[in-house]
Formats: C-alpha cells, structure tokens, sequence
C-alpha cells in the first residue's frame, strides 16, 4: 500500500521521542530511577531502625539506673535477712535444748487416762509447728534471688508462724495447769500433818468387828515418803521431768535444809529430808 507523505510543518520534538524510545534509551532511565526510588526507601528504613535502636537503648540505660537504688536496698535487705536468721537459729537451738525437758514430762502425761489423749494431741500439734519452723527457715537460707511469688509465700509462712506461736505454748501450759503439773523452781508443796502418823492412845487401832483383830491400813504418808525418797535417789527431785546432776541435788538439798519455810512442819521439827 502507498503511503502517502504528510504534508506540513516537521515535529522536531515527536520525533526525537519517538527515536528515543525505538532506541531503548527511555526504558534505561525508568529502570534507573525507579532503582534510586528503591535506595531511597532503604536508606530511609535504615534511619528508622538505628533512630529506634538508640531510643531503645536509651531507655534501657534509663530503666537500669533507675533500678540500681533498688539492688542496692535488696542486697541490704538480705544482709538483715541473713544477720536475723542467724539470731533465730541460735534462739532455735535454746528452745530445743528447752523443750527437750518438756517432752520428757508430756511422754510421761501420755501414760495418764484423764491427760494422755491431750498429750498425744498437743505432741502431734507440736511437731506439725515445728515442721513448719524448719521450713521457713530453709527458705529463708535460699533467699538469694527474691521474686515477688517466692516473697509473698514467705509472708505466708510468717504470718502463719506468727498465728500459732501463742496458741501453741498457751496449750501446753493449759495441759500441765489444769492438772497441778507446773513446778515452780525452788518451791515445794506443804507438809501435811496426818492423823495415821500421830494417832492418840486412847484412839489406838482400827480393829475388823467381826474378828477383832487390827485392821493395817495403807499408810498414804508413808507411801507418799516413800516415793519422795525413791525420786531423790533417781536424781529426779525437784523436777520429777528430768534427772539432776551430784551437784543440783546437793544445792538444792542444802536449799532445802537451809529454808525457814520447812521449819518444824512435822512433830519431829526441822525434817526437810522429806
């Protein structure tokens, strides 16, 4: 087909485009700038990541200097932890060696019927609280890295502790009041004037109506002397919980004799050998 040949003026400028995009000269430039646009955006991602990587970090440095007043007063709040559990072990150890006569006298009560249920009850108690104690203070030596759970059980534990540490010794003075058990130190009950020790001749002795003969009656005194003295020989007098050394019996022995209270308490007159 003939082509016929535009008429008029010659579009330099159409032309020169048209020749450069049969070249390939425009697509270069469009690869070209959209790979500028592409290291652009990179570099503007890289100034968002170091602008909050220093924000981070700054923030850190912030958060640690703020926490250093507090690992400062934690370190000193375990030294006092550590110097009270000392304290309270050692206060431990003296109620052990304590107590230690008390168990003597409860394992003793436990052979009584009106008493031992109590006993065996208050033993067990006893024991549970003591589990606890123990307890505690184990925790207490692990205390090295606190958390506030670890914290908030300890708290429990002592608050616990703190519950039952009266009811615990209010029960064991009640078991031994209210059956006469307390002994105070140095301190020994009356002697007792019997008429089975001192009967008048005109009484003289009781005799069975049928046979006539002397009836012999269970001298209490005698019998109360007698384990009187049998203690003694045990080593158990005054405290009937324990066995006391050469030395505590003659102390006391010599208390005993030298003490106005025992004076002519019986028709013999100064008797505290019994």
């Amino acid at each position: 087909k003939v082509v016929s040949i535009p008429q008029g003026p010659i579009e330099w400028t159409w032309l020169s485009n048209t020749v450069s995009i049969i070249s390939g000269k425009s697509f270069n430039n469009i690869i070209i700038y959209n790979f500028i646009n592409v290291i652009i955006v990179i570099k503007f991602v890289l100034y968002l990541c170091n602008l909050c990587k220093s924000l981070y970090l700054e923030n850190v440095q912030q958060l640690m200097a703020a926490q250093e007043p507090l690992r400062s007063e934690i370190a000193c709040i375990q030294i006092l932890i550590k110097e009270q559990l000392s304290v309270l072990k050692s206060t431990l150890t003296s109620h052990n060696k304590i107590i230690s006569d008390v168990r003597l006298l409860l394992k003793s009560l436990t052979k009584i019927d009106n008493v031992g249920t109590a006993s065996i009850n208050y033993v067990t108690k006893y024991c549970s609280y003591l589990d606890h104690f123990m307890s505690l203070i184990e925790q207490l030596t692990a205390f090295n890295e606190p958390t506030i759970q670890h914290v908030n059980v300890l708290l429990k534990s002592i608050q616990s502790l703190h519950t039952k540490t009266p009811q615990i010794y209010d029960d064991l003075l009640t078991i031994l009041g209210e059956k006469g058990l307390l002994i105070k130190q140095h301190k020994r009950p009356p002697l007792v004037r019997q008429d089975s020790i001192c009967l008048s001749p005109r009484k003289g002795l009781p005799r069975d109506p049928h046979t006539g003969k002397a009836v012999q009656k269970c001298n209490a005194y005698a019998v109360s002397v007698w384990r009187r003295v049998r203690m003694k020989l045990e080593g158990r007098d005054p405290d009937p919980g324990r066995r006391s050394t050469i030395t505590e019996q003659v102390n006391w022995v010599i208390n005993e004799a030298t003490n106005p209270d025992n004076l002519a308490l019986l028709y013999e007159g100064w008797t505290p050998w019994v």
